[in-house]
């Protein structure tokens, strides 16, 4: 699925809501409960790169807890 306003792709499973940049590589990988809210680790990539920009946690849809970002040179 394409969402317009981010300008990205989004795939979903059983576990994890996956969302990619228009080239293809992973934008952010994210666990989600059985209502389809964000739930559990969520990790940001940078693009074109295995490099994780962010990690945290979401519960019921919301941040929760420490957040960590990295900046790359």
């Amino acid at each position: 699925k394409f969402d317009r306003k981010k300008n990205l792709y989004t795939f979903t499973d059983e576990k994890y809501n996956y969302t990619y940049y228009p080239n293809g590589s992973l934008y952010e990988k994210c666990e989600h409960n059985e209502q389809a809210k964000l739930h559990g680790h969520c990790e940001t990539y940078l693009l074109d790169s295995d490099q994780i920009i962010s990690f945290g946690n979401f519960k019921d849809g919301q941040r929760h807890g420490i957040w960590t970002w990295t900046f790359p040179n």
